[in-house]
């Protein structure tokens, strides 16, 4: 994530980890979400007001779920479940570069992942500081955390080390402890296993470019530092964490190229593995997992993202990587359009 040219303004990486307990795939539906993102490359980049949805159990099918999602992009979404319906956040992004904004929009659905509603801001409630290319992940029940990212402005400057927790229930936003530097376009995940809980910030685009520094929070409530853990420096990668899990996919590399690799890390673990590469050199993507029932089976799910590191094109394509053997990635059906710096989720009901 380094030697970067002024296009940078223009770059995000919109990351969603909601670490639910992993369902069984014969009791509960599992559905990805991608909305609020840009379509389009160069002068000719727009909003994009569609959301939509892969179901895990139809393959290879996208649907257009609303065409009323906020036309903005480099906001970031999170998600939980409400008496067994999902409920969708987007926090912050912009509806033009350089201005971003401090609004948390919500959308519930009513009937499963039917009757969505048209996502409206959460009233009498905003962010602390209007951000964009943060990172959020679900904390407990109905809260959620938010760190790091850009805020109004154009220049490195005004990357924030800055980090909020906004509680839907008690609907509140407050403070919590700083990440050790201001950090954009990282991934915040959630680790649970064992009772235990932890979250990271991983990678990110510092005022020196690009890091692998892991950021950890710890139980006195402060960020500390394992290092560069990280195999290569990355930004506007993707992360999803699962258990004891993380995997990193894609992400721009230290010399302003996308990249196919793919990493996991066991939280105990000293050091990544390298998996199967993509088909498809992408970051400003998204990436979920799914595991089977019954099975020690896993599939890792990776969709959209620039694909050029001047960021003139920008991809629609899926593709699948089935775990249990390390595998290869193979082709899924594209995305309905062509999307980078979006908001995506999953969410699983039973």
């Amino acid at each position: 994530f380094s030697c970067m040219s002024s296009n940078n303004n223009n770059m995000s990486l919109v990351v969603l980890i909601s670490i639910l307990a992993i369902p069984s795939q014969s009791t509960y539906k599992n559905y990805i979400f991608a909305f609020s993102g840009s379509s389009g490359s160069g002068d000719n980049i727009t909003g994009t007001g569609d959301l939509y949805m892969k179901d895990y159990e139809v393959e290879n099918t996208w649907y257009t779920v609303i065409d009323c999602a906020p036309r903005l992009s480099r906001g970031t979404a999170a998600s939980d479940t409400v008496d067994s319906y999902g409920v969708m956040y987007l926090f912050g992004g912009s509806y033009r570069a350089g201005k971003y904004e401090n609004a948390i929009l919500r959308t519930q659905f009513k009937e499963k992942y039917k009757n969505v509603d048209c996502f409206r801001a959460v009233p009498d409630v905003n962010l602390l500081q209007a951000r964009g290319f943060a990172s959020s992940v679900s904390m407990d029940s109905g809260s959620f955390m938010i760190a790091g990212g850009q805020t109004n402005g154009v220049s490195d400057k005004d990357y924030l080390d800055t980090v909020e927790k906004f509680d839907s229930k008690a609907n509140t936003v407050v403070s919590l402890a700083s990440l050790l530097s201001p950090k954009k376009s990282g991934c915040l995940v959630k680790f649970e296993y064992e009772h235990r809980r932890a979250y990271w910030y991983i990678g990110g685009r510092t005022i020196s470019g690009a890091t692998a520094e892991i950021e950890y929070f710890d139980v006195s409530n402060t960020w500390k530092s394992y290092g560069n853990v990280l195999p290569e420096p990355l930004e506007a990668h993707a992360c999803v964490a699962v258990y004891d899990t993380v995997y990193v996919s894609g992400g721009l590399t230290k010399d302003g190229e996308p990249s196919k690799q793919v990493y996991v890390k066991q939280y105990l673990d000293s050091k990544f593995r390298t998996l199967a590469p993509m088909k498809v050199a992408r970051f400003s993507h998204g990436m979920s997992i799914f595991q089977f029932n019954g099975t020690k089976e896993s599939e890792l799910t990776v969709f959209g993202g620039y694909t050029s590191g001047d960021f003139s094109m920008s991809t629609s394509s899926t593709e699948k990587l089935v775990l249990i053997e390390d595998g290869v990635w193979y082709p899924s059906r594209d995305m309905p359009t062509a999307m980078h710096e979006f908001g995506y989720t999953t969410l699983y009901f039973n």
